[in-house]
């Protein structure tokens, strides 16, 4: 049960650093004209300043990935973290072509 635990509590880390870059990587695309933001909550902050933008996505990330920790014990924990790592490396790899591509 601790591996299983510990396991699920590196994936929350590694979670953390995916959004992280995320974050890292659409700041450089908006500042870049690049792309717009999608998401409809995070484009009022996008066009309230990247300041904003950065600590509403920051504290957002790091608060999920916080509650994750916590319940590291949960199988739901477990599969909910899959997915969204499944999604922030979609993310990323779309992140990616798109600066290759410029």
């Amino acid at each position: 049960m601790k591996e299983v635990i510990f396991n699920t509590r590196v994936l929350v880390i590694v979670l953390l650093v995916l959004c992280q870059l995320d974050l890292v990587l659409t700041t450089l695309e908006l500042h870049l004209g690049l792309i717009y933001e999608a998401n409809p909550f995070m484009r009022i902050f996008v066009e309230q300043g990247v300041r904003r933008f950065i600590a509403v996505k920051s504290a957002i990330s790091i608060c999920c990935c916080a509650v994750f920790y916590v319940a590291a014990h949960k199988p739901f924990c477990r599969w909910a973290l899959e997915l969204l790592l499944t999604i922030y490396l979609a993310t990323l790899v779309l992140h990616c072509v798109g600066l290759i591509t410029l």
